[in-house]
């Protein structure tokens, strides 16, 4: 805690006018004690009334109802001379302050059942040991002096109120103590606390001014009704510029209460009667200030996050940024400068690098020839870092492969109202390669198939031959510098005319078979083979690349040249000649026609004749 009477005088001129509200909050005006006068009745119930019981309530002395403190004693009426402030008996001040807070406010009621629950409450603070000297407890034997039931209960319930309100009640005394000090967050700087400890007297209560900082609970730089324990979160705000500071507060505290005594009233022979004793008017200034200066350290960083993980050939990259301010050597972070048009400007400038064949590896900085795909620059608006930033790559990507953004803060490319706020030299740059800020355009694979021959015959087992290749650039890349699997999917159908190139197969078309193949890179690959169905028409393949992780799906023409295979059943080959009828019944044809050679073991040729011999034909002659 820091005071110093210079800083004292300013203090209390700031809280003036929460002071002058605070002294005379919850305070009743009591007069100052007067002459000898006669004590007379007051609101009550007398032995009239109860069957002569006796009388409960209050007295009146020059106009102010005043309470009895012996119980045992006579009532005191007729002349009665003051005895000025002081205590009781053994009564606690605060006991002292109770009662006077009791007779000065609820005490003063014309209500009989006010002044004897007050009457009541005085005797159990002031006089504990009469009230409870009947055997019973004093509240139940002095309840039954109020004659009628519903007033008596009534009574008792007025008189729990009191002791509820009461509890809360000290006696005000001193000269006015106690101690401001504020804290500074380990981490934010901006934050911390005003703290009220040590007042004396307990019950005091102030009004605080800051300087360099705002509380939380009201937005500005003063609260009232603070007390003692008083814990209040505050917010710094730096003077104008990166200059060091410290926040300091001021306050004026009252003891608004009451004092340990009470105004006391002599009947000879009777009991001695009490009015309520003086309010506090006791007034004092408390300060306190920062222990050390406030860190002004501005130091803004920015990281991105690809809106997309996959971007369409021809797309941009789309990108959202996030500001935000890294912490010091000691964990400490400051908050974002401010000025009257809001957030002090921070302009990030970002790289996008790119196509890669595989997903980059994450590193500080980019790789020696790293390609430059496009670049972006995001300059913050008045909400500072309280918002997102979303901004697309200036050129289209085009080229298929990985894409990463990096973006930085340099000092020397902030708007000139924010360069004296950052330190000499101050860059941050984000690392490359981040999965969160990476991005891929599938590549296009291009593929041709070719069956082995143009025909078949049915039941023939035909297999299509599947080439694929990377229409542009390098064949994508896994994690682990493989080669990522592609999937192909083929389409077999039959058709009765002889195909016409098209997109689609035509309505008619019957399909009678459907393979997948993987692909782990370019190549070609052989399909399972098909078999040829019966009767005629053309087989026509068409292969699909399915879409994947990183592929575009796509497919190849139906009906195109090296796709088809016409197929037709096979012709029967030609019939035998037929011989000439010779008139010869079926035998003879059994056993052979013509002759028959055979050699035996001299060499003879021997010539054999089948069937009947004929007769040579004579040649006609003419003459």
């Amino acid at each position: 805690m820091h005071t110093s009477a210079s800083r004292i005088v300013p203090a209390l001129a700031r809280v003036a006018a929460a002071l002058a509200a605070l002294l005379v909050a919850g305070l009743v005006a009591v007069l100052p004690a007067r002459p000898a006068a006669a004590a007379g009745i007051g609101p009550g119930w007398g032995p009239q009334d109860n069957g002569g019981l006796g009388f409960v309530g209050a007295f009146v002395v020059g106009g102010r109802q005043v309470y009895c403190l012996e119980p045992a004693l006579e009532a005191p009426l007729g002349a009665t001379s003051p005895l000025g402030y002081g205590g009781w008996g053994a009564a606690s001040p605060d006991d002292l302050a109770r009662a006077s807070w009791a007779i000065a406010t609820t005490g003063q009621s014309s209500d009989p059942r006010d002044a004897v629950a007050v009457n009541l409450y005085v005797w159990s603070l002031l006089a504990p040991v009469a009230y409870a000297a009947h055997g019973v407890p004093g509240d139940d034997w002095y309840a039954d002096y109020v004659p009628d039931p519903a007033d008596r209960a009534e009574t008792l319930a007025r008189l729990a109120a009191l002791r509820a309100g009461g509890a809360s009640v000290a006696a005000v005394a001193g000269t006015g103590a106690g101690a401001l000090s504020i804290t500074i967050d380990p981490v934010d700087e901006y934050r911390g606390s005003v703290v009220v400890s040590a007042l004396e007297p307990a019950s005091a209560t102030g009004a605080l001014v800051l300087e360099h900082a705002v509380f939380d609970a009201t937005g500005t730089a003063s609260i009232a009704g603070v007390g003692a324990g008083a814990v209040l979160a505050i917010t710094a705000i730096p003077p104008s510029g990166p200059a060091p500071y410290r926040v300091s507060v001021d306050g004026a505290f009252a003891a608004a209460g009451w004092r340990g005594e009470i105004e006391r009233w002599a009947t000879p022979d009777a009991q001695t009667l009490a009015g309520s004793g003086r309010a506090s008017d006791l007034v004092f200034p408390l300060a306190g200030s920062d222990d050390r200066d406030r860190s002004v350290l501005f130091q803004p960083i920015v990281t991105t996050r690809a809106l997309q993980q996959r971007i369409e050939p021809g797309g941009r990259f789309a990108d959202l940024l996030r500001f935000e301010l890294a912490p010091d050597a000691d964990g400490r972070v400051n908050r974002w400068y401010r000025t009257a048009a809001g957030h002090l400007p921070i302009t990030a400038s970002c790289r996008l690098y790119g196509p890669f064949a595989a997903s980059p590896a994450p590193a500080p900085s980019p790789p020696a020839g790293a390609p430059l795909a496009s670049s972006f620059v995001v300059t913050t608006g008045p909400d500072g870092p309280d918002a997102d930033y979303v901004v697309d790559s200036e050129q289209p990507l085009t080229a298929a492969g990985w894409y990463t953004a990096q973006c930085s803060i340099d000092a020397g490319s902030q708007p000139a109202a924010t360069r004296p706020y950052l330190p000499p030299g101050y860059r941050f740059e984000d690392a490359f390669g981040v999965a969160a800020e990476s991005a891929l355009v599938p590549f296009l694979p291009a593929i041709s198939t070719a069956f082995p021959a143009a025909t078949a015959v049915p039941g023939a087992r035909v297999v299509d031959a599947v080439t694929i290749s990377v229409a542009a650039g390098p064949w994508p890349l896994d994690a682990g510098g493989e080669p990522m699997p592609v999937e192909l999917e083929g389409r077999f159908t039959v058709v009765g005319e002889r195909p016409v190139r098209a997109g689609e197969p035509p309505a008619g078309a019957e399909e009678i078979a459907v393979q997948r193949i993987v692909a782990a890179g370019p190549g070609t690959y052989s399909a399972e083979p098909v078999t040829i169905p019966a009767g005629s028409g053309w087989l026509v393949a068409r292969w699909c690349v399915l879409e994947g992780e990183a592929v575009r799906p796509s497919c190849d023409d139906w009906g195109a040249p090296g796709e088809i295979v016409e197929f037709s059943p096979p012709q029967a080959p030609p019939a035998p000649p037929r011989l000439a009828a010779t008139g010869t019944d079926g035998s003879a044809l059994a056993l052979g026609a013509g002759l028959a050679m055979a050699v035996i073991g001299s060499g003879t040729l021997l010539r054999l004749a089948a069937g009947p011999r004929r007769r040579p034909r004579r040649r006609r002659t003419t003459r």
